[in-house]
């Protein structure tokens, strides 16, 4: 037993781009924690829905946490779960841009009449602002999954 305890450990070398995801993982780990408490402090949802809200805050912040320290660690579990962030934030990129085009069909419909403060707001679902952002998240994501499922270097890195 004790024999085992003296053979050092090998660590692994992360590449630098997998730093970066878990980077960004530990950004959003931050940001829905953040969340978690402007939740709590501004209670002003019906119950239910600020469960949910806080569940879901509270649980995200667990998951990018933990993603971001995996891949710093180098653990295969890690790699996993930031493929699977990568293709749900594809799936619902494309969503959301399915919702943002009907969205504009009604807007161009009801314009005529529409109060200019709806009109204000809902002016950030307008093709020409949301398109650009969302071909953006498409193609990050697409490169993110491919780049953990594919690349040699991961691969070995993850083993």
């Amino acid at each position: 037993m004790q024999e085992n305890a003296n053979i050092p450990k090998i660590k692994k070398k992360v590449p630098l781009l997998i730093k970066i995801l878990a980077g960004f993982n530990f950004i959003c780990a931050l940001f829905l924690f953040i969340s978690f408490f402007s939740i709590i402090i501004d209670n002003q949802f019906e119950i239910l829905v600020f469960i949910i809200a806080i569940i879901v805050t509270l649980g995200g912040t667990i998951l990018f946490f933990f993603a971001g320290r995996g891949l710093l660690k180098a653990k295969n579990y890690a790699r996993i779960m930031n493929i699977i962030f990568a293709i749900l934030g594809f799936i619902i990129t494309i969503c959301l841009i399915l919702l943002v085009a009907k969205l504009n069909l009604i807007i161009q419909e009801a314009n005529q009449n529409v109060d200019a403060n709806i009109t204000n707001l809902m002016s950030m679902f307008r093709v020409n602002v949301f398109l650009p952002k969302a071909i953006i998240s498409l193609v990050v994501n697409f490169l993110i999954a491919l780049y953990l499922l594919i690349d040699k270097q991961v691969k070995e890195t993850f083993k």
